[in-house]
């Protein structure tokens, strides 16, 4: 009888189930720390995010167009809690590009800026979709955005309502703060004739904070 051989093949069985205990014990402590029992004072897990308005909900918001509009869904919002503010655009009629700067509060910080959610290139091959980098974001407390459709069988253009940019942002640990759009040439809509038009309403956000 091959003594060690036996010896060994125990061993290692053993080994097996302690791995295996340990997995079990692990995975019971991760269920446990989910967020749904964690208390959402930093919300970063999606389940504390919001769903950006569809065409349909745009075009029920109270102002004529076309209009470019900072939009947050309503809902308490406390100090050092993360949330999302779109621009959105109401009432476009063939539009292939479209220019904004957007200032802000000091007490905010934008943690991103990103072209996720929209749908201003339905139809068109892709979009072309720049700001500036983070830090420059943050210093300033202003930045520029621009959004252009790119190419695609369809040559009439955006026309309808949609999401343009998701703007990710930590609150202030004060009672109210603010992004709102730069008055003037700073925004700006080109249509399919290359014609540079401004919008007739510009729509600004306050944001209030519950301080506890």
């Amino acid at each position: 009888m091959n003594h060690p051989s036996m010896l060994y093949r125990i061993l290692s069985g053993l080994l097996v189930l302690i791995i295996l205990a340990g997995c079990q014990e692990l995975k019971e402590e991760l269920e446990q720390d989910t967020p749904e029992q964690l208390s959402p004072v930093n919300p970063l897990d999606p389940q504390y995010s919001t769903d950006p308005p569809d065409p349909g909900e745009i075009a029920d918001m109270n102002v004529s167009g076309p209009a470019l509009i900072l939009y947050r869904p309503k809902s308490t919002l406390k100090e050092d809690y993360i949330f999302p503010v779109y621009v959105l655009a109401k009432d476009m009629s063939r539009i292939v590009g479209v220019s904004a700067k957007i200032q802000f509060s000091y007490e905010i910080n934008v943690l991103s800026i990103s072209k996720d959610s929209t749908n201003f290139a339905k139809g068109a091959d892709g979009m072309a979709f720049y700001t500036p980098p983070l830090a420059e974001v943050n210093h300033e407390k202003a930045f520029s955005l621009s959004a252009t459709r790119l190419g695609g069988s369809d040559e009439q253009g955006f026309s309808g309502h949609c999401v343009l940019a998701t703007i990710i942002a930590r609150a202030p640990y004060v009672a109210s703060g603010s992004f709102s759009f730069k008055e003037g040439e700073s925004c700006q809509l080109r249509n399919v004739k290359n014609d540079t038009l401004q919008p007739d309403n510009l729509v600004n956000l306050n944001i209030d904070i519950d301080i506890e």
